[in-house]
């Protein structure tokens, strides 16, 4: 899997764009605290969906880290702007609790900034000119280096419903990334751009009964393509046993990795029991509530 870059946007005091909202959220007002939990939830949504896809020697690479985020310093005191920073704050005002999570999980792109003042970023259907923003940096830095996803968090900051973004700069390159707004979007993502590619591979043996001359060999018992579906969204330790929850059948499906750690990987599966000891418990309590 491919290193993941996550770049966070706030919402601004008084932001230069139209469609950049703004933040209305009053120091001690329940929705702030809404606002920090809802990113911090995100945060650890993001870590524990790509932990289960990025290999060992990418996380050594990234510090154990499973994405490198980033924040606009810029835009992150423009947020701040709204209250009055130099009075005392109670350290457990969600503003604290929110500042310290930033600084904990992302890095100023504005340290290594890469895009150009002299180059012209143009979002909206080439129609909306950017300058020394987000966009600007995801942008070029993606044409940079296009072995990297990118995504943008955006954290209730633009009102921008679609779920890619598209800058073109100077008129010729054009960079596109995701925009994640809500777990739909992010669910999207993941299966888009960081699930490594899974295909379903029926395997002779469980397609019918009566094929294979062991008698505890378990059947698969959906097509194909309904195959293809539940596995895109199996859950799984390491990747190379995933289970999902076949509501048709009320049964439980079981994936075997046949490619052990190709870029592409291929499974088999079967069906098995709700009480089988082949799902873990933990697995089939979280499949349980879906």
């Amino acid at each position: 899997m491919a290193q993941t870059n996550i770049y966070l946007l706030l919402a601004e005091t008084d932001p230069p764009y139209h469609w950049i909202s703004h933040n209305h959220f009053d120091p001690e007002d329940t929705l702030l605290r809404h606002y920090y939990q809802v990113l911090d939830s995100f945060i650890k949504q993001i870590n524990n969906k790509i932990k289960e896809e990025v290999d060992t020697k990418l996380r050594d690479t990234l510090k154990g880290r499973c994405f490198i985020g980033y924040y606009d310093k810029d835009n992150m005191e423009k947020f701040f702007k709204r209250y009055d920073t130099h009075k005392k704050i109670n350290s457990n005002n969600p503003l604290t609790f929110l500042r310290k999570l930033i600084r904990n999980t992302f890095e100023n792109w504005r340290d290594a900034k890469q895009q150009l003042s002299d180059n012209e970023y143009k979002t909206f259907n080439n129609t909306v000119t950017v300058k020394d923003h987000t966009f600007c940096e995801m942008s070029q830095r993606q044409v940079n280096v296009r072995e990297i996803n990118y995504a943008l968090l955006n954290h209730y900051a633009c009102d921008i419903n679609t779920d890619i973004i598209s800058v073109t700069i100077e008129g010729g390159d054009t960079a596109k990334f995701f925009n994640l707004r809500c777990s739909g979007s992010f669910e999207r993502w993941l299966t888009d751009s960081i699930i490594q590619k899974r295909m379903f591979h029926p395997n002779p043996k469980h397609v019918k009964k009566g094929q294979s001359n062991r008698s505890d060999v378990s059947e698969l018992e959906c097509s194909p393509e309904e195959a293809q579906d539940l596995l895109n969204t199996a859950i799984g330790g390491d990747g190379h046993k995933l289970f999902n929850y076949d509501k048709k059948r009320n049964k439980f499906i079981i994936f075997m990795d046949e490619t052990h750690g190709e870029c592409e990987k291929v499974y088999h599966g079967y069906h098995v029991a709700l009480n089988s000891t082949d799902v873990p418990q933990p697995v089939k309590n979280i499949l349980n509530r879906k």
